[in-house]
């Protein structure tokens, strides 16, 4: 799981190539992600999608995702990742609408760029890369105004009405999000997975096998980050909480088993991770 905390700002990335596994991971900074092609299934929160070419999603950093990238077709995206603090502080205050407010809150935006819409995004897209790393002053303020010309669009997007995506599964996807779904609920509970079938109406070794194929992933090694994942969150946002009780409060029974799995997977103690958020 990945803790992302970059100094640069605004980070644009554009990747034509086959990732390595991309893990369910979450961070500081808020996220914009445009699927240009290939076939993948994208995680975000308790929610599955099968992504087409020309879907874009808007997302709270700390809202956990992954992408589960089929290799047999090649793979094109575009990220944008950035500190929403940075944008406030030089965003016009003669605005009367916070053009930030899609991300202001732990949740998600998912929308199927169709025509002149898509080209329109894509072509901003194609520009704010090209010029993220100017150096000359003029160039750099041209920039910004095109960044914000591109999150005004974006507060456009999320204004509309019926403009929102909503996914349409095949069976075997639609069983995989109500896996994900009852997890997220009762994540902090001791689950088994032969409980798990019963409760969905559902064959374990079926479960097993659909939730690794659709997700790249076993049913607990998802729960597992799930978990890690509310912990960060938590200690995050509650500094009044001890580590023992995030530990509880998300599903461990034991605080050394905890910090020994926190640290594995994001890179640093518990305790360490608050920190460094309170110094940030």
């Amino acid at each position: 799981m990945e803790y992302l905390n970059s100094s640069l700002p605004i980070r644009i990335r554009h990747a034509s190539y086959m990732p390595p596994v991309n893990m369910p991971h979450s961070h500081i900074d808020h996220e914009i992600y445009y699927f240009h092609s290939g076939k993948c299934n994208f995680i975000i929160g308790s929610q599955f999608y099968a992504l087409e070419p020309g879907d874009l999603i808007l997302m709270n950093g700390l809202t956990w995702h992954s992408a589960n990238i089929n290799p047999a077709y090649g793979y094109e995206r575009t990220i944008v990742h950035f500190n929403p603090d940075y944008l406030h502080s030089w965003i016009p205050r003669a605005f009367f609408i916070n053009i930030l407010q899609p991300f202001s809150c732990i949740k998600h935006y998912r929308f199927s760029l169709k025509g002149q819409m898509r080209e329109e995004f894509e072509a901003i897209l194609q520009k704010l890369e090209r010029m993220q790393h100017a150096a000359d002053p003029i160039e750099k303020h041209r920039f910004h105004v095109s960044l914000l010309d591109f999150f005004l669009l974006l507060y456009e997007l999320c204004d509309l009405p019926d403009s929102v995506s909503s996914p349409v599964l095949s069976t075997k996807e639609n069983n995989v999000q109500q896996v994900m779904a009852y997890l997220d609920r009762h994540y902090a509970m001791d689950l088994h997975l032969d409980d798990l079938g019963k409760h969905l109406h559902l064959d374990r070794h079926h479960l097993s096998k659909v939730f690794k194929e659709v997700t790249g992933m076993t049913v607990f090694h998802y729960l597992t980050h799930l978990r890690i994942n509310h912990a960060k969150v938590k200690l995050s946002l509650d500094p009044t909480l001890t580590i023992t009780d995030v530990s509880y409060q998300t599903g461990f029974k034991h605080h050394a088993h905890f910090s020994r799995v926190f640290k594995q997977l994001v890179g640093c103690s518990p305790d360490q991770f608050r920190k460094s958020k309170l110094s940030s």
